[in-house]
């Protein structure tokens, strides 16, 4: 079953809603905005701009007198003159910090909860605003000063609505957040294969070789990327549960998704390389593969997961089944973790998921034999990315 993503609180609703109409900003000293919300519905909204019919900072730069652009009025200004009812107990959901002269005038129509984001210095008088909403029994909170949760809010719209029914179903949204306008985002390189094959010394070798290319790496896992008790919760599973495979789903998809959310999908942005051990086909072979779990279910919610961002290479170390009990062997470990503990038939069908993905995508699939040395292997791979991504 698909995870549903919930819907966004009233605060985080309202507050998305600020945010689009600052978009419509004219001056760029600070895009900000305002919405009146009275018993949950929307009874007014502005942004800062210009007169109508007058020219705007975006055209003709800004008019300033002391500090301030005298060409612009204030989005509270504008949502007040877009009301539809009175404001008696309305609240204000606002973006930046509002100034002492909004606040006096919101006050004045009766409002009873002011909720801002981010911070702005507005020069003298910023300091009464606190007493003036005190004094008034009036609420004023800052939500937050950290427009990264402000991001967040639309990263919870945009997966909600790449769920069941939503408008951006099935549609790769990275194209157009990080895509559009020329911006280019870094190169996802992901390590895959079964147990013991090597992933982690050569995940360490080729980022070592693009930090000497003077690449802005990020190096990362999973699974455990989002979750940092992922393993205690994947350990407490029962073995015999006819359940496993899909409690185990479960729980690598919403680490995964964080994971993306929280650490991939920022890092791309910011053009760095990310190098991850293990990523969404190391779901479809163990639980899939391994596990009879439905292939396409699979890929469903690692679309979900990964905002439908694939990698750019993947490199499969491909091993044997038996090879893998060898090196097991030979490094005298006493502790396997509770894949590696799968009997050999499982280990057979993991290599063939592997070998089956990458056969699905030749094109950005790198498969090499793990029986070859470290230094061979690292250098096939470095090889292999400077060829395919152009490192």
């Amino acid at each position: 079953m698909e995870t549903v993503i919930p819907r966004p609180s009233w605060d985080e609703f309202f507050l998305a809603i600020a945010t689009v109409y600052s978009s419509r900003g004219t001056c760029d000293r600070l895009r900000t905005a305002c919405v009146f919300v009275k018993n949950k519905r929307i009874v007014g909204a502005g942004y800062n701009g210009s007169v109508s019919g007058l020219t705007t900072c975006d055209e003709s730069g800004h008019l300033i007198i002391d500090n301030h652009c005298m060409r612009t009025l204030h989005g509270e200004d504008n949502a007040k003159s877009n009301t539809i009812s009175g404001l008696d107990g309305a609240t204000a959901y606002i973006i930046a910090t509002p100034c002492h002269v909004c606040v006096k005038r919101m006050l004045q129509d009766g409002i009873k909860r002011i909720v801002y984001v981010g911070t702005y210095n507005n020069g003298q008088g910023k300091d009464l605003i606190f007493d003036f909403c005190k004094e008034k029994d009036a609420s004023l909170e800052q939500w937050t000063d950290d427009p990264e949760k402000v991001a967040a809010i639309f990263g919870k719209i945009f997966r909600r609505l790449q769920g069941d029914g939503g408008i951006f179903r099935e549609l790769d949204l990275s194209k157009f957040l990080f895509h559009n306008n020329g911006m280019e985002t870094g190169k996802l390189i992901i390590f895959e294969g079964g147990e013991k094959v090597g992933k982690s010394t050569q995940v360490e070798r080729l980022a070592g070789f693009l930090l000497g290319r003077g690449y802005d790496i990020f190096v990362t896992k999973e699974p455990g990327g989002g979750m940092a008790d992922l393993r205690q919760k994947i350990m407490v599973l029962d073995k015999k549960d006819p359940e496993l495979a899909m409690k185990e789903l479960a729980l690598f998809i919403e680490d995964r998704e964080i994971h993306y959310r929280e650490k991939i999908l920022l890092a791309l942005v910011q053009k760095k390389i990310v190098i991850c051990d293990r990523g969404p086909a190391s779901t479809l072979a163990y639980q899939g593969y391994g596990r009879g779990l439905d292939l396409e279910e699979i890929r469903k919610q690692n679309r979900f997961a990964t905002r439908q961002r694939c990698a750019d290479l993947t490199i499969l170390l491909n091993l044997p089944a038996n090879e893998f009990l060898k090196r097991i062997a030979r490094d005298h470990e006493a502790e396997t973790n509770r894949f590696e503990s799968e009997k050999p038939a499982f280990h057979k069908k993991v290599r063939r998921g592997f070998l089956a993905e990458a056969k699905l995508d030749l094109g950005h699939w790198f498969a090499l034999d793990a029986r070859k040395t470290k230094d061979e292997l690292a250098l096939e791979i470095q090889q292999e990315v400077t060829k395919k991504l152009g490192l």
